[in-house]
């Protein structure tokens, strides 16, 4: 079976290719596979959300910023990706304004954090778009 489709993908279709009908493990907020990524992520992603050995996001230092990359699964055109950075885990400091996007292309979302210091966070958040 091929991770993902040669068409238009929507997360119903996903949704059914990977799990039995009506099943709670296909939610978007489930993590069947318990690798931390939810559902949702994994098919913006196109990795395996039964199996934890992909991964949608990786994090790495580049120039002294942290740089979060971003898989985008082919196809895929039904999700909006949200990328903010905080100095902090506190709800309240969690900013899109500090995040620079470093290229966007079809296959891959690069983002660095602009915060400064010696502490820095980022974080993903996937949301279906509205039809």
């Amino acid at each position: 079976m091929l991770p993902y489709s040669a068409v238009r993908e929507n997360y119903d279709t996903w949704r059914a290719r990977n799990f039995s009908a009506n099943s709670p493990d296909g939610e978007p907020a489930a993590d069947p596979d318990t690798d931390g990524w939810e559902n949702l992520a994994e098919y913006a992603a196109g990795t395996n959300p039964l199996s934890s050995s992909g991964r949608p996001a990786q994090a790495s230092f580049e120039d002294g910023r942290l740089v979060l990359a971003i898989n985008k699964a082919p196809g895929v055109k039904d999700v909006i990706y949200e990328i903010e950075s905080s100095t902090n885990l506190s709800p309240a400091n969690w900013s899109a304004a500090s995040v620079t996007v470093l290229s966007n292309t079809a296959g891959l979302l690069r983002v660095s954090s602009d915060t400064t210091g010696a502490r820095g966070f980022v974080r993903l958040r996937v949301r279906l778009a509205s039809p």
